[in-house]
C-alpha cells in the first residue's frame, strides 16, 4: 500500500513537471513571436499613417529573387496611396570590385521591380492592407544575375504616402547573386571561378 501511494505521488510529481515545462514552453514562444513581430513592422513618420513588414528583405536564388512586403494602412485615415520609390533608390554591390561585365550591374542602372495587385506599378492604393512584391526579376535586359557575384543592397528603399511625401519609410533589401556561368565563363570548364573581394561596407 506504502509503495502505491509513493508511485502514485511520484506520478503527480512528474506531471505537475511537465505541465509547468510545457506551459514555459509555450509563454516562451509566444514571447519569441512577439518580439519578433514587432521588431519587423516598421512604421511611416512623422504621423505613422502606414507600417510594413517585414521591413528587411533578401532576394536570391532560393526565392527565385522575389519576396513580398505587407503594407497596412492606419485606421484613423480614410484612403491612402503608397509610392516605392524604385525608380531613384538604387543599387549598390556591398564590396569593390573591378570590371563589371554590364552597365546594368552600376548603381546608376540597377533597380529593382515593384508588383502590386494590379501588376507592375509603383503607385499602389491601400484600403486596409496590401501585399508588395519587390523582385529582381532575371529577366531580358534586366538579369542581374550576369553581374559580378555577391551581395547587391538598397539600404533605404522608400516607401511614402504619395500625396503627401514627408510621410515615409523604408526598408533594407540584400540581393545574392551567385557565382554561375553567367558572371564567369570559366566556372564550368574549369570546376573554379575567381572571387575579388575587398573591403565589406559597415
Amino acid at each position: 500500500m506504502r509503495a502505491k501511494v509513493l508511485l502514485v505521488k511520484r506520478l503527480n510529481f512528474y506531471s505537475d513537471k511537465v505541465k509547468r515545462l510545457t506551459f514555459l514552453s509555450i509563454l516562451s514562444i509566444l514571447s519569441l513571436v512577439l518580439i519578433s513581430s514587432s521588431l519587423s513592422v516598421k512604421w511611416s513618420s512623422p504621423s505613422k499613417q502606414f507600417n510594413v513588414t517585414p521591413d528587411i528583405l533578401y532576394l536570391n536564388w532560393t526565392n527565385d529573387y522575389s519576396s513580398n512586403i505587407t503594407i497596412t494602412k492606419n485606421d484613423s485615415l480614410s484612403s491612402l496611396t503608397i509610392e516605392i520609390t524604385n525608380g531613384t533608390d538604387l543599387v549598390y554591390a556591398n564590396y569593390s570590385q573591378t570590371g563589371q561585365p554590364s552597365s546594368l550591374c552600376t548603381p546608376s542602372y540597377y533597380r529593382l521591380f515593384v508588383i502590386g495587385p494590379s501588376g507592375y506599378n509603383n503607385t499602389i492604393g491601400v484600403s486596409n492592407s496590401v501585399n508588395v512584391t519587390i523582385a529582381d526579376e532575371p529577366i531580358d535586359s534586366y538579369d542581374h544575375t550576369q553581374c559580378l557575384p555577391g551581395r547587391y543592397w538598397i539600404q533605404n528603399l522608400h516607401i511614402r504616402n504619395a500625396t503627401q511625401t514627408t510621410e515615409n519609410t523604408s526598408i533594407t533589401v540584400f540581393i545574392d547573386i551567385p557565382i554561375s556561368q553567367k558572371n564567369n565563363d570559366n566556372l564550368l570548364s574549369k570546376g573554379t571561378a575567381r572571387f575579388q573581394r575587398s573591403a565589406q561596407r559597415k
